[in-house]
């Protein structure tokens, strides 16, 4: 979010060198950090108990969210083919807001009753004596 309300300046350089802006560094340090946090919020739920399709959905989408970011960034590294790292790294934003939406949707449709795959222990629950 924070990201997306400190753009880059025009031609979205690196902030380095002559061309250095806080606002650059920011919008780029900010915007690697969210990627980084969605792909591995989409690996954990790779690992979701009671819910299959949802986790190799996950994995899917985290392992293509990774590629596709990660080319873009190292394309706007190079200064090499800008524009067209700009469109990956939208369009690894645009896949991990559709898994964003199938996450939500599948939860509130098919919650899972974690009771039945908790250790008896952690099901009871120790009532106050008076």
């Amino acid at each position: 979010m924070i990201a997306s309300q400190i753009p880059c300046t025009s031609g979205c350089p690196l902030p380095v060198g002559a061309s250095f802006t806080w606002q650059d560094l920011i919008h780029t340090v900010v915007a690697v950090l969210a990627f980084a946090a969605a792909c591995l919020g989409m690996l954990q739920m790779s690992f979701a108990v009671g819910y299959r399709s949802l986790a190799r959905l996950s994995l899917g989408t985290g392992v293509a969210v990774a590629v596709i970011a990660g080319a873009g960034g190292i394309l706007s590294l190079a200064r090499f083919q800008t524009d067209f790292g700009s469109r990956l790294e939208l369009a690894a934003t645009t896949i991990a807001l559709g898994w964003l939406l199938i996450l939500g949707v599948m939860m509130a449709l098919w919650p899972v009753k974690f009771a039945g795959v908790l250790p008896q222990a952690e099901l009871e629950v120790a009532l106050p004596v008076a």
